[in-house]
């Protein structure tokens, strides 16, 4: 292959004006001639030369210590569209159904459902479009439309509820636009129902007026009972009396429990507000359950910088190796603590055939922490630098 290229490289050089002009017309005709057979012949002997493809596989090379398969190109095909190399390299992971072509049918959603964290209840777009790029069981999406298309059958066949915003899509609902970024989240059915996100909450209405410390609930206005809302790209659940009759109005009545579940900035941020609302000055207790194992990883760091708290953090691991092999570890202690379960981890978790990790990290403050300074602003900004995925979060409020 080299001295093919320094062939046709001499060709060229050759085909100079100068130095063409030095020789006989037939010599001339006879270079030209030459470097033009020469392009079809080096391209031939480029395919011949790189003709193994190694790809992302569960199915490894035997002795092999990475997910890697191989395939060959055939050397006769090789050479029949000299110049073409990159569609022997489509053609061959078409073959072995590892590509993904924007025409292409999507793959089955209740099998990614299974196969990635979004079968612990929810994820977002850009999660779930990312492990496409980095699980070798996956094929590869040339284009984000596969993505969407397979977002959509899901929805469908009632397996996944999308929401974005203040919009929640279902089994039933019109076409509307499905992004791929942070905010917009894919949940599971099943888990849908159970946190009361779909189907959407009927919003009832009642002519009782209710007596609060802030006011009253006059005719027409609806009676918020146990319920769990849908807020932007999470929901958020509040605990209230369902009895629709008249209630007496202490300083008790005030909810003392917040819990959000979102992206974390997100999720903090309406935590923060509501409890701002309902009139509560400080916060005793703060957890933060992560969904994503690489966010919860990165919050190890993090947590121990958050001043004025008693930091704890549970976490349960379990992986199987490509061997069927299994292990399980459970913590429960200190945050600096867990930096060492977290180095074994990390190289562990990556190597293994099935993962299953949950983080939820617990902040008591002795003091309280105050609601009335920019603390907890100051605290969102700093866990949400290194955490983008989707979390759980339950605050208390100190005890009046």
């Amino acid at each position: 292959m080299k001295n093919k290229m320094l062939y046709r490289l001499a060709l060229d050089g050759m085909r100079s004006p100068d130095r063409l002009a030095q020789l006989p017309e037939h010599q001339q005709e006879k270079v030209n001639e030459l470097y033009k057979k020469s392009e079809q012949e080096l391209a031939i002997i480029i395919q011949q030369c790189y003709r193994h493809l190694f790809y992302p596989s569960r199915n490894r090379l035997d002795g092999a210590n990475v997910d890697l398969a191989h395939t060959a190109f055939d050397l006769p095909s090789a050479s029949e569209r000299p110049g073409n190399g990159q569609q022997e390299i489509v053609k061959a992971l078409l073959d072995n159904q590892k590509l993904l072509q924007p025409n292409s049918d999507p793959p089955a959603p209740n099998y990614v459902r299974d196969q990635t964290p979004l079968k612990k209840g929810q994820i977002s777009t850009a999660e779930l479009r990312r492990e496409f790029r980095k699980d070798p069981r996956f094929p590869i999406m040339l284009s984000d439309d596969t993505f969407i298309k397979m977002v959509r059958l899901g929805i469908e066949q009632e397996i996944y509820v999308y929401q974005s915003g203040d919009l929640l899509l279902g089994q039933g609902d019109p076409y509307a636009e499905i992004k791929i970024d942070e905010q917009s989240i894919v949940f599971t059915s099943t888990y849908a129902k159970e946190r009361g996100i779909w189907p959407r909450p009927v919003v009832r209405e009642t002519s009782e007026t209710i007596e609060t410390d802030t006011g009253d609930i006059s005719d027409g206005d609806s009676l918020p009972t146990t319920s769990k809302v849908g807020e932007k790209s999470g929901s958020y659940s509040v605990d209230t009396t369902e009895d629709p009759v008249k209630i007496p109005v202490t300083s008790t009545s005030r909810p003392n429990a917040f819990k959000a579940e979102a992206p974390l900035r997100e999720a903090l941020t309406k935590i923060w507000e509501d409890a701002r609302n309902a009139k509560i000055k400080k916060i005793s207790l703060l957890s933060l359950r992560v969904f994503d194992g690489s966010d919860g990883f990165k919050l190890l760091g993090v947590i121990n910088t958050v001043s004025g708290a008693d930091k704890q953090v549970k976490l349960s691991a379990e992986y199987e190796t490509t061997n069927s092999s299994s292990f399980s570890i459970e913590f429960a202690g200190q945050v600096s603590d867990a930096q060492p379960i977290k180095d074994f981890l990390q190289p562990q978790l990556r190597a293994a055939s099935e993962t299953n990790l949950e983080i939820t990290f617990t902040l008591t403050y002795a003091s309280g922490l105050d609601l009335n300074t920019d603390e907890p602003e100051k605290i969102t900004e700093k866990l949400a630098r290194f955490a983008t995925g989707a979390a759980f979060v339950e605050a208390y409020a100190e005890a009046c």
